[in-house]
């Protein structure tokens, strides 16, 4: 019998006629698969989309016409590419510039090196990291950026500088830059981005080009939590619901609903797009134990009809709460250490999370740090 000497030794020649046809049918289902029509990918591309933008940059991975069929965006402030499901995890130092971002829904993480957060201060919880985007201050010339952490696009808005009032020039003093601390960060409508500073109770609107930042006017009582729902700025105070009214000359807070009630921890939540919810805690006197008991209440915001509903079931989710925002957990099934239909809280300098289960009148306190995945300083 005759043997053929092959790159694997020596092979009959029906076997290595057999073999050559199964790679080259594999060559061709390959060539195929590059070879599809730019409207059918452009389809896929745009359901993976809907769900995740970091499916889509997947997608554009896999072979280069898909990638030249499928561009991303220019516009950093298209809501489509904003990665809403993706939370930065703390970093091992402030000048560190890998950060490492956690999937809420799939747990999934990813690992990135990103060069601009190097020589920036990247605002720290989930109510000044509308959508997923990074808010970063340049120490050196104060200029307010918004990152997009998986496409890498960039929106730059004004300087804090332009917030000084009489003289601008100059050094910027040390308390000047201690007050204009972003706490709070959003957008409203297609182009604008809201900044909050907390520490001055002062709010601002730019746009990417702008030179200075334009004032909003209405503000009153110091912000407790704010959040980007449905292309609109909404933020709560000791008292009520206001959304940013952008149509007049100049941008104003507007009451939405008034809560009726006196709120001192509150956070917004989006519960994937459906609806808006409110997550507040209030400390009754509990005479059983002679101290006052932290009380968890949630509760359903119906824009349309002006109105706010208790809430006593989450539907299998989960809720991570804390004095920088809150994170729910679209399914709860997927975290092993983390039980449906429950409040994970920690206020102030408590080292326990509180767990309120919906439906009980108080909450029981463990060490839960570290064990569920979610990063405690995001919140």
């Amino acid at each position: 019998m005759e043997l053929i000497p092959c790159n694997n030794g020596y092979q009959e020649p029906e076997v290595l006629e057999n073999h050559q046809q199964c790679a080259k049918i594999e060559a061709q289902k390959e060539r195929e698969w590059a070879a599809l029509p730019s409207e059918l990918v452009e389809d896929v591309a745009n359901l993976l989309l809907d769900n995740d933008v970091a499916d889509l940059i997947c997608f554009r991975l896999v072979c280069k016409p898909w990638k030249n069929t499928v561009k991303l965006d220019p516009s950093a402030l298209d809501r489509r590419y904003h990665p809403r499901w993706w939370i930065l995890l703390p970093r091992s130092n402030d000048r560190s510039t890998w950060c490492e971002f956690l999937n809420i829904v799939t747990r999934k993480t990813i690992k990135m090196d990103l060069e601009l957060v190097g020589n920036h201060t990247v605002v720290a919880g989930s109510t000044a990291a509308p959508e997923g985007m990074l808010v970063l201050r340049d120490e050196a010339s104060l200029i307010i950026r918004i990152l997009n952490p998986l496409t890498g696009h960039v929106i730059d808005l004004p300087s804090v500088k332009t917030l000084r009032r009489g003289r601008r020039r100059g050094p910027v003093s040390r308390k000047f830059r201690e007050e204009h601390k972003v706490t709070a960060a959003g957008f409203s409508g297609d182009t604008n981005v809201v900044i909050y500073f907390g520490e001055v109770n002062r709010m601002v609107v730019a746009k990417p080009g702008d030179a200075r930042w334009t004032p909003v006017r209405g503000l009153r009582s110091p912000i407790l939590t704010s959040i980007t729902f449905q292309r609109r700025f909404y933020c709560i105070d000791h008292q009520n619901l206001l959304v940013l009214d952008m149509s007049g000359v100049f941008p104003r807070l507007v009451v939405a609903i008034a809560m009726n009630t006196r709120l001192y921890s509150v956070n917004l939540l989006d519960n994937s797009g459906k609806n808006l919810m409110v997550q507040c805690r209030r400390m009754p006197w509990d005479s059983r134990v002679f101290r006052y008991q932290n009380v968890i209440l949630v509760y359903k915001v119906d824009l349309e009809e002006g109105t706010v509903t208790r809430v006593h079931d989450l539907a299998g989710q989960a809720v991570f709460a804390g004095d920088l925002g809150a994170v729910v957990l679209p399914s709860a099934t997927l975290w092993p250490c983390v039980e449906s239909n429950a409040v994970y809280f920690k206020f102030g300098r408590s080292q326990v999370f509180g767990v309120h289960h919906m439906g009980r009148p108080y909450p029981d306190y463990r060490d839960v740090v570290g064990t569920c995945g979610i990063p405690q300083n995001h919140y």
